[in-house]
């Protein structure tokens, strides 16, 4: 089985070159993420890949702790920095189980194209709560698998033999997992070509 951080490694410079897949829903997302932001907001992103998400927040917001497992990631997103104009943005290689935050320390949390990669969701979820300021954001975009069962027949396994967890979860049931952990669900969207839910979040 290949290690989660050794298959993301190898796929980060296709990360890198490839446009996005869907490039109005990503856009989406990210205005909408910014209706919730203040320039005095000090966030945290979990799973941040090759950094795009966080350096477009940057200009918005106060500060931006981006965290990734892979090295390459990270090597990558710090060269895009070195690019541009950018000083609020720190990337960090770790997992989220690593991460030490103060509680009540952040205003929003972003976990993109992560929840269904993790062993345990409602533990990340509740650490995430523990993070956030009363009022705090949660932000994420979750592979929702359950939803199309024919698809998760077939990607779960193969997820599962690379190293990925690719856990199948519902909308509905990853909702409930936010509520039981006492955020409020604010916002969500689907888009109609996707298994993927976006939700805001607040606690």
């Amino acid at each position: 089985m290949i290690k989660p951080a050794s298959f993301w490694n190898f796929l980060a410079d296709k990360y890198a070159r490839d446009p996005v897949v869907d490039e109005a829903s990503y856009q989406h997302k990210l205005a909408k993420s910014r209706d919730y932001f203040t320039n005095e907001f000090e966030i945290l992103e979990i799973g941040s890949g090759t950094g795009s998400t966080a350096i477009s927040h940057a200009p918005f917001v106060k500060s931006v702790l981006a965290t990734d497992i892979s090295e390459k990631m990270i090597a990558i997103s710090n060269a895009k920095l070195v690019d541009s104009d950018i000083d609020n943005v720190t990337f960090k290689l770790s997992s989220i189980d690593d991460l030490d935050i103060e509680d009540e320390s952040l205003d929003a949390v972003l976990a993109l194209s992560v929840l269904h990669l993790v062993k345990d969701k409602d533990q990340v979820i509740a650490k995430i709560y523990k993070m956030l300021k009363p009022d705090g954001v949660f932000i994420s975009s979750t592979v929702c698998l359950e939803d199309d069962s024919k698809i998760a027949k077939f990607i779960a396994p193969i997820g599962r033999l690379i190293g990925l967890i690719l856990k199948p979860l519902t909308q509905k049931g990853l909702m409930q997992s936010m509520e039981r952990s006492g955020f409020q669900i604010d916002y969500s969207w689907t888009p109609k070509t996707s298994s993927t839910v976006f939700i805001i979040a607040k606690k």
